[in-house]
């Protein structure tokens, strides 16, 4: 089965509905640990890449099966993505941004 592509924070809540909880994050590295002693270290970053993922998840004997079921409920809405725009009532500091027109 071909994991989709997910951002750790989707990550986090799919590991959060099969009962893990975080308990400990450094840099961009997240532990979760389950009621029953598993424990798994993932990246936190905009796009977690599928084998670092899918090693992670049989490392931590969790079930893709499960593991997937819980991301199909939150994967709807795709990675956020950082535009180079910006809304004229905000003074952007991006070096790139150009200035949104909306009418």
């Amino acid at each position: 089965m071909k994991l989709p592509l997910l951002s750790g924070k989707q990550v986090v809540a799919a590991l959060s509905r099969l009962g893990s909880v975080e308990v400990h994050r450094k840099g961009s590295h997240v532990k979760m640990k389950h009621a029953d002693g598993r424990v798994i270290v993932f990246p936190y970053h905009d796009e977690v890449d599928r084998f670092t993922l899918r090693g992670a998840l049989r490392d931590a004997d969790v079930d893709l099966e499960d593991f997937f079921k819980r991301t199909k409920q939150i994967s709807s809405s795709a990675p956020v993505r950082h535009l180079s725009v910006c809304p004229q009532s905000l003074q952007c500091s991006w070096p790139d941004a150009q200035p949104l027109h909306v009418k």
